[in-house]
């Protein structure tokens, strides 16, 4: 649910949650406020209508420059991440444009802003909190709500945000703080909920006949995760790849 467009979330959720005695439907959410954008979406809305290739060297250009800035005068990029990099910049990467600042010596974020579009010819993937808190967790307690991974690709060594490896042991930490689902329920969205919805025979309980696809939790953290019945996580490292890709029944 972005932070802009909160009401018409809500809309959308009320009539998804009245309509489903009548159409089967679901929707899927992520329990992170952050989203993967392209460089230009931090910028004011006028710099979205320019040409991404042509990106990098319009920003540079004087007359941009300097209206950018005002635009600008109250960015605050201590809540941006910078997510992915040219290889020559990597390093970078997992910081905020506030550290940015600091190094290039930059008493305004959007001065480091403007830098690094320029630095990467406008190909930085920035992560930015735009979505609502509040409403992010009455959309993931819904009971249509199946939660999802939306992991972000990255190159090998590459910085990854935590969606990438802790979307669900986030998600049964957001559902142990409140009153808003049951432990039991919470377990139901990441496992027999997106079993059933998606037609895949066998998995997603525990029960006779089905796969042992089993995941032994402590303190939010998976100690043991068993996959097809085989130790694939354990005593703190993975044991062996033992997942196949999974496929619909219908």
């Amino acid at each position: 649910p972005d932070i802009r467009f909160e009401d018409g979330y809500e809309k959308a959720k009320s009539i998804i949650e009245t309509s489903s005695s009548e159409i089967n439907i679901n929707f899927d959410v992520f329990p992170f406020s952050e989203i993967a954008v392209s460089i230009e979406k931090a910028f004011p809305s006028w710099v979205g209508a320019l040409k991404e290739g042509m990106l990098a060297g319009l920003v540079s250009l004087s007359s941009n420059r300097k209206r950018l800035l005002k635009d600008m005068a109250s960015f605050d990029g201590e809540k941006i991440i910078v997510g992915q990099l040219p290889t020559p910049l990597r390093f970078f990467e997992g910081q905020s444009l506030r550290k940015l600042s600091e190094y290039y010596g930059f008493r305004r974020d959007s001065e480091t802003l403007l830098k690094l579009c320029e630095l990467t010819a406008g190909r930085a993937i920035l992560f930015m909190r735009t979505v609502s808190k509040s409403l992010l967790r009455t959309f993931m307690f819904s009971p249509l709500a199946i939660i999802s991974s939306n992991g972000f690709s990255s190159v090998a060594g590459g910085f990854k945000h935590e969606r990438n490896t802790k979307t669900f042991i986030e998600f049964l930490k957001i559902a142990q703080e409140g009153d808003g689902i049951t432990f039991e329920k919470a377990i139901a969205k990441i496992t027999g909920m997106p079993a059933k919805k998606y037609a895949i025979a066998g998995r997603g309980s525990i029960r006779e006949g089905y796969f042992a696809d089993i995941v032994i939790w402590k303190d939010n953290i998976p100690h043991y995760v068993l996959v097809n019945g085989e130790v694939a996580l354990g005593g703190g490292g993975v044991k062996k790849r033992a997942g196949v890709p999974l496929y619909s029944s219908r």
